[in-house]
């Protein structure tokens, strides 16, 4: 792969790393749309701060602000004509094809993580997880406490106050109470 399309890959890996597959290439499809209706001038340093006007006039209210970072980025460095026309088009492909091979993991609290506890939560899983694996973050509030792990199939780990309290009350009452809970069925 050459080196300006590593480069770009991370940039945009790094500005998108909270955000699911599915809406980064929702929101790359409506840069390549809203800015095919832009005039750009690729080939003029002096027109970059123009264009950074337009880039943020254009997508600040509908697509998610790492995304704007992503696509200035590209503005700054000469690159914008990746997300323009028909290589927009390509570069979206290329994404759907790169990103798909990733593993997604969302990590679900009752309460929001701070930004040092999500790098120490990627971290740790990390450890268990391919490097390459997104690690998303969600806030459930009915969890109440701890947390739950899915990927695309479903729950994988599930740690949270309302299921441990679940299994607490079960294991309680067939302890304690007669029938029906004491009897195994055949």
């Amino acid at each position: 792969m050459n080196e300006g399309l590593n480069t770009i890959m991370q940039k945009l890996a790094d500005c998108t790393i909270d955000y699911s597959v599915n809406q980064i290439i929702g929101e790359l499809s409506l840069v390549v749309e809203r800015l095919g209706f832009a005039e750009f001038r690729l080939d003029n340093p002096a027109s970059v701060q123009k264009d950074l006007e337009t880039i943020d006039f254009l997508l600040s209210r509908d697509v998610s602000p790492g995304t704007v970072e992503f696509v200035k980025f590209l503005a700054e460095t000469n690159h914008l004509g990746v997300v323009l026309k028909d290589a927009g088009l390509m570069f979206i492909g290329y994404c759907q094809a790169h990103f798909s091979e990733m593993k997604q993991i969302t990590f679900r609290s009752a309460i929001e993580m701070s930004p040092g506890m999500r790098r120490h939560i990627r971290v740790m899983l990390m450890k268990r997880y391919a490097v390459s694996t997104r690690i998303l973050f969600e806030q459930e509030p009915s969890l109440v406490a701890g947390f739950c792990l899915y990927d695309a199939k479903g729950i994988i780990r599930n740690y949270s106050l309302r299921e441990q309290g679940v299994k607490l009350i079960d294991k309680y009452l067939r302890k304690r109470l007669p029938f029906p809970w004491n009897q195994t069925v055949a």
